[in-house]
């Protein structure tokens, strides 16, 4: 099945994604644990990705049914536009995962960085 979070291909994309995105974390040197983010934008991937694919797959199956018969053109050209306007909008979703983890994890840094900036003040109020 397609939509199946087990299927190869989609594993094989989502492990590549999530060294990427290991590799932009450690651009941003931060020290917290990540493990439940990076898992979440992941997960994101692997469902869109799997409903990409299903998409794909029922764009076939409607020109197949069509050759058979089983559409007019009008409803084929009708069924395909909705089909492809939801794979637009996944791939629209898909193209800003990246772009969020990294809103994350400099999110992340920043918040590092002040408790620090707290920590050294309140340790010069203590002298």
């Amino acid at each position: 099945m397609i939509f199946d979070p087990s299927n190869e291909r989609i594993i094989k994309e989502v492990d590549s994604f999530r060294t990427k995105l290991k590799e932009k974390a450690k651009k941003y040197n931060v020290g917290l644990d990540i493990g439940w983010e990076l898992d979440n934008i992941c997960n994101r991937k692997s469902s869109i990705l799997g409903m990409l694919y299903f998409t794909q797959s029922i764009e076939g199956e409607i020109e197949w049914e069509y050759t058979l018969s089983s559409f007019s053109k009008e409803e084929q050209k009708e069924i395909m536009k909705i089909i492809r306007k939801l794979s637009h909008k996944l791939k629209k979703i898909d193209s800003s995962l990246e772009s969020s983890f990294e809103q994350i994890i400099s999110t992340k840094k920043w918040i590092e960085d002040m408790k620090e900036v707290v920590i050294q003040d309140d340790e010069e109020d203590e002298e």
